[in-house]
């Protein structure tokens, strides 16, 4: 499904309205765009104030903190490429409303298409599942949305949103793991 939809109908007609050039550079705005919203949500993690994983099992929610800082690490490597091949704002903030279409359309519907299929869920337990993890989503949503439309500002960088602290206090107490790593 998610295959078909996304590179199939949608990528495919989306395509055919570009040229074949404009096409290449909103591939990268996008995956920029994207990659903004994967740090953010990784510093969001990260944020123990937020404290979007404290009900977290501790090894899922160790495991996940390690994937947050992952992606805020190269979190600029797509966007410092799209800006020097081609650096207006409007291919960085097509990229972003097409990325957040994408998101929400595959994200959203989906986790709701997987939930329905799922043949251990009774149909009936889903909008108590989906109610049951609103006041997640909300915190998150409300911590996420200023970092996202931070993006359309003509001077953003992805570096911007710092996240070094928090790092350095995750991996503090870990270097047998991170040796290479140098904490502040």
């Amino acid at each position: 499904w998610h295959k078909e939809a996304a590179y199939g109908k949608h990528e495919g007609f989306l395509s055919g309205l570009l040229s074949e050039e404009f096409g290449k550079r909103m591939r990268l705005s996008v995956t920029a765009a994207l990659e903004h919203y994967t740090s953010t949500l990784g510093l969001i993690a990260l944020d123990e104030h937020i404290g979007l994983l404290k009900d977290c099992d501790p090894v899922m929610a160790d495991l996940l903190k390690w994937h947050a800082i992952e992606e805020v690490e190269h979190r600029d490597v797509a966007f410092d490429v799209m800006m020097q091949v081609d650096g207006s704002q409007f291919t960085k903030n097509l990229g972003l409303l097409v990325g957040t279409w994408a998101l929400i359309r595959y994200q959203g519907l989906g986790w709701l298409k997987f939930v329905w299929e799922d043949k251990d869920i009774p149909k009936g337990d889903i909008p108590r599942l989906l109610l049951q993890d609103l006041p997640v989503l909300v915190k998150m949503v409300t911590a996420l949305g200023p970092k996202i439309l931070d993006y359309l500002r003509g001077d953003f960088h992805p570096t911007d949103h710092g996240g070094e602290e928090q790092i350095a206090r995750y991996l503090a107490g870990r270097e047998k793991y991170f040796p290479e790593v140098k904490t502040v």
